[in-house]
């Protein structure tokens, strides 16, 4: 959705499209620890996703995403982290700007992925697909 909102919205700053969207997450996901029962320790939030069910049984493939105290915390520094970025970034001018904030926006994706993941199949891979944007970063 963020990359079509950026494809669409070509003519403004696209760090500025990007810091709307960071800044979208963060205030997201501040609301959700508002809501979030301190008492309780273990996830909330929870979303399973059953995408192949092996016969009637629930024996197959599928994505959990959760949330608990810890990885809320991760995932409200995270977004903060990219605000910032989005924000320093906004008036500089340098070469393949586009690219990089592609890289980023995908990078804060991903993380924001990886920490709210529960189980370890699906951190694997959101983690290393991490390493994607980050060895493009390096690069750029």
């Amino acid at each position: 959705m963020i990359f079509y909102l950026i494809l669409i919205l070509k003519k403004l700053n696209i760090a500025l499209v990007c810091l709307a969207s960071s800044l979208f997450f963060l205030s997201f996901f501040i609301l959700v620890y508002s809501f979030l029962d301190l008492n309780y320790s273990s996830y909330q939030f929870i979303l399973i996703i059953n995408y192949f069910l092996y016969n009637e049984k629930n024996i197959g493939l599928c994505l959990g995403f959760g949330l608990d105290g810890l990885s809320l915390v991760f995932l409200i520094l995270n977004n903060l982290l990219f605000s910032l970025i989005f924000l320093t970034c906004w008036k500089l001018d340098f070469n393949f700007k586009t690219e990089y904030c592609y890289c980023l926006i995908s990078l804060n994706l991903f993380l924001n992925l990886v920490f709210s993941t529960l189980d370890i199949l699906t951190f694997f891979f959101m983690f290393e697909s991490v390493l994607i944007p980050m060895f493009l970063i390096i690069g750029l």
